[in-house]
C-alpha cells in the first residue's frame, strides 16, 4: 500500500497522478493470467465541487448499509498514519459490485463478503441501482449507471444551486465475445462502444479521455496515460461522477482569521480558520463532536467529526462503524453552533489498493485462481487497483474528486455550542436520501502539501 498526499492549486497535479487536473482519478487494470488472456481495465471517476443548514434528516436505506460498512473497513486500512487523506469508497465499491456481477465461485463470494453483502443473492446490481436513484431523485436518468442530475443555475452567479452527475461508458474490444447475462445486467450503461484495442490502442485511449473530459466539463484530462492500453486490452469501464455544491449558508470571507491549529505532535500551526455562528445539526458522544454541513438544493452533506480533547483521530477511526455513524446522525439536533473550521485542500494517491483489499478478504481476484467467467471465457485476474482523490474546502464550499481503475490482463433557546476544529479531525461526505457515504477523509495539517 503506497499513497501520496498533495495540497496546492486545484489546477496543478503532480506528474505521478494519472490526470493533469486536480479533480481526481482512480484507475485499475485487469491483467490476463494466461499469455493469450485479456486486459480488463475499469476506470472510476469521482469529481466534485462542494461549497449550509437544511431541515432534512438522513434516511439509511438498507441497500446503503453494506456500502458504508465497506467504506469504514477501507478507511481503517488506509488511514493508519497521522497524515491528510481523502478517498471515495463508494466509487470503489460500485466498481467491485460490477466485478462481482461478472465473477463466479470463490472470487464472487470473496468480493461479496468484502462488500458486506449477505450470502445467497450473488447479483447486487439492484442495490447499486437503488442507491444511484436515491442520489439523483430528480435526475435526467437514462439508466442506473448513467444519470444526470442538475439544479438550475451554477454555484456562482444568479440562482445558486448544486449539481450532481453520473455518467458511464463501456469500451469493448471488438473481437471479444461477452457473456449474454453480463451484458444484460450491464445493459443500462448508456454509452457502449466497440473499439479496436489490438490495432489502435492509442486512438482508443484518446477517445476515452475525450469522453471523460466532456462528461466532467474538462475537469479530468488524460485519465488514461500512454502505455496503459495495449494489444492485450479487452475491456474498459469508465464511470464519471461530478458534484458541484454550494453551502446553504456560506462562510463570510471577512470572518476568516489566522488562528492556531494544533498538529498531532502538539505544535501550533497558524492557518486560515473560517468562522460562523448559525443553526447546524449537531451531535456528540463521549469521544467526539459531529457537525453537519449541508449543501444548497442537494441531499449531500459534509459531516465533520472532531475528537474531544482526550481522544484522537486514530481512536475514532478504529471505532467508527455504520452503526455509530447512524447513531450520531439520528441523535443530531438543530441548534446554534459557533463554528471554527480550517480551509483545506488535500489529495491522496493510492498507488496500490491490492494489499488493503486482500486484508479485507479479496484474495482470489488477484491471483491465478480468479474466476470472472460470467464476463467472458477469457481468463482474467486483477493485477492492481489505483485511486486518487482530491478535496478542497473554503468559504463557498468543497471541491472533491476521485477516480479508480482496476486492471486485468464511492427547540428551547440554547447557548451556542462551540465547535472548534483546531486540531486533527475526520470528515465524511454522505447522501441524506440513501445514507450512503461518498467520501471519507482526515485532516492532520490543513496546510501540508
Amino acid at each position: 500500500m503506497v499513497y501520496n498526499h498533495y495540497y496546492g492549486n486545484k489546477r496543478t497535479i503532480p506528474k505521478e497522478f494519472f490526470v493533469t487536473d486536480a479533480q481526481g482519478e482512480r484507475e485499475a487494470i485487469l491483467k490476463a493470467i494466461r499469455p493469450q488472456g485479456c486486459l480488463f481495465i475499469l476506470l472510476f471517476l469521482f469529481l466534485g465541487y462542494a461549497l449550509s443548514v437544511s431541515s432534512r434528516t438522513t434516511h439509511f436505506a438498507p441497500e446503503a448499509q453494506p456500502f458504508n460498512e465497506f467504506a469504514f473497513d477501507l478507511y481503517r486500512q488506509l488511514g493508519t498514519t497521522d497524515q491528510n487523506l481523502i478517498l471515495s469508497p463508494y466509487s470503489l465499491s460500485s466498481l467491485l459490485v460490477i466485478l462481482a456481477n461478472g465473477a463466479s465461485g470463490n472470487t464472487q463470494q470473496q468480493l461479496n463478503q468484502a462488500l458486506h453483502f449477505p450470502p445467497g443473492n450473488t447479483n447486487h446490481a439492484a442495490e447499486l441501482a437503488q442507491i444511484n436513484t436515491a442520489l439523483m431523485p430528480d435526475g435526467d436518468c437514462q439508466g442506473w449507471l448513467s444519470c444526470k442530475f442538475k439544479h438550475a443555475g451554477k454555484w456562482f452567479g444568479f440562482n445558486q444551486s448544486s449539481t450532481f452527475l453520473i455518467a458511464n461508458s463501456f469500451w469493448a474490444e471488438e473481437r471479444l465475445i461477452y457473456k449474454t447475462p453480463f451484458l444484460a445486467a450491464m445493459g443500462q450503461i448508456n454509452h457502449f462502444y466497440r473499439v479496436n484495442f489490438n490495432k489502435a490502442p492509442e486512438a482508443a485511449r484518446q477517445r476515452i479521455n475525450n469522453w471523460v473530459e466532456e462528461k466532467t466539463d474538462q475537469y479530468i484530462k488524460e485519465l488514461i496515460t500512454p502505455g496503459m492500453i495495449n494489444r492485450a486490452t479487452q475491456l474498459i469501464l469508465v464511470n464519471a461522477i461530478y458534484f458541484n455544491g454550494v453551502w446553504e449558508s456560506p462562510f463570510k470571507p471577512e470572518a476568516t482569521e489566522q488562528k492556531p491549529f494544533l498538529l498531532s505532535d502538539g505544535n501550533p500551526l497558524q492557518t486560515a480558520m473560517m468562522g460562523k455562528l448559525d443553526n447546524f445539526f449537531y451531535s456528540e458522544n463521549d469521544r467526539l463532536q459531529m457537525l453537519q454541513l449541508p449543501y444548497l438544493k442537494s441531499t449531500i452533506r459534509m459531516a465533520v467529526l472532531l475528537p474531544k480533547p482526550t481522544h484522537s483521530v486514530k481512536e475514532i477511526r478504529q471505532t467508527l462503524t455504520q452503526v455509530t455513524f447512524a447513531q450520531l446522525l439520528q441523535n443530531a439536533t438543530n441548534r446554534k453552533v459557533l463554528v471554527s473550521l480550517p480551509k483545506f485542500k488535500l489529495a491522496s494517491t493510492f498507488k496500490s489498493l491490492k494489499q488493503p483489499l486482500q486484508q479485507m478478504g479479496v484474495i482470489d481476484a488477484f491471483s491465478d485462481k480468479a474466476d470472472f467467467s460470467n464476463i467472458t471465457t477469457s481468463a482474467l485476474a486483477i493485477s492492481d487497483i489505483i485511486q486518487k482523490a482530491v478535496i478542497e474546502v473554503d468559504e463557498k464550499g468543497t471541491v472533491a474528486a476521485a477516480a479508480t481503475a482496476v486492471v486485468m490482463f464511492g427547540s428551547a433557546v440554547q447557548q451556542p455550542m462551540e465547535f472548534n476544529a483546531n486540531h486533527p479531525f475526520l470528515f465524511i461526505l454522505y447522501d441524506t436520501q440513501s445514507g450512503v457515504i461518498l467520501f471519507i477523509g482526515q485532516v492532520f495539517n490543513p496546510q501540508k502539501e
